[in-house]
């Protein structure tokens, strides 16, 4: 399980027509993979609508067309000296913490590509096991600066480690996070800044929404996916 947090970007009405339009771009910004995507939000589209899709906290980015069109416009892998850096640093840390996984420890560290993730529980525990793990991220916080130290200066400089999902913690490029991305797709489609609406559960200092409160001024801090789909309720 894992929640998508879309944004919205909403074209204001010109000034200067007698005839106002506004024009919805719905996107999808999230920490996951375009595998994820697929099969929790694709999937299930039963008619064609333009999506941009942002994953691996905006590393990568694809424009989905319709059921058989799905283009990648960019794709900013992690390189290996950074990745194998991420995973002996986990190995470490899992055993100083004595951390357990719910399912197994294949299943706790998984290479997006773009972003290395770390799920405490492992990635396919159950719901109720997640939500109850650390619903408001204290823990994963802690062990967040812990990680950073382990990781040292040095790395930090281009590398960030946040706050992810229910139970994650993500290792991602500092200059591919999920600011920069609403920067990059505002100039893209010519849209202010301004005019973006983001609804994210990780706004705080340290989570994987944080960037996104630099560049974006109408933002909105949602729990979890019902109270995100009441907020899009008429939007799509």
């Amino acid at each position: 399980f894992f929640v998508l947090f879309f944004f919205l970007m909403i074209r204001r009405p010109p000034r200067s027509t007698l005839f106002p339009y506004t024009t919805l771009f719905r996107s999808i910004l999230t920490g996951g993979s375009i595998d994820l995507v697929k099969r929790q939000v694709l999937d299930y589209l039963s008619f064609d609508i333009k999506i941009h899709i942002f994953t691996t906290s905006g590393a990568q980015y694809y424009y989905y067309f319709s059921k058989q069109r799905l283009k990648k416009i960019y794709q900013h892998k992690l390189d290996w000296v950074s990745k194998w850096k991420i995973f002996n640093t986990l190995r470490e840390f899992i055993f100083i913490e004595k951390i357990i996984p719910e399912t197994s420890y294949e299943d706790i560290i998984e290479d997006r590509g773009s972003q290395i993730t770390f799920s405490a529980l492992g990635r396919s525990a159950g719901l109720e096991s997640k939500n109850k793990f650390d619903p408001d991220g204290k823990l994963r916080r802690v062990w967040v600066e812990q990680l950073k130290i382990m990781l040292g200066e040095y790395f930090l400089r281009t590398k960030d480690v946040i706050v992810g999902g229910t139970t994650s913690i993500d290792f991602i490029n500092k200059k591919y996070n999920k600011g920069e991305s609403l920067k990059y797709l505002s100039e893209k489609i010519n849209v202010s800044l301004d005019d973006f609406i983001f609804y994210g559960d990780k706004l705080g200092v340290g989570g994987n929404d944080f960037s996104v409160v630099k560049y974006v001024k109408n933002v909105e801090q949602v729990g979890n996916d019902v109270d995100l789909l009441k907020k899009l309720d008429g939007f799509i």
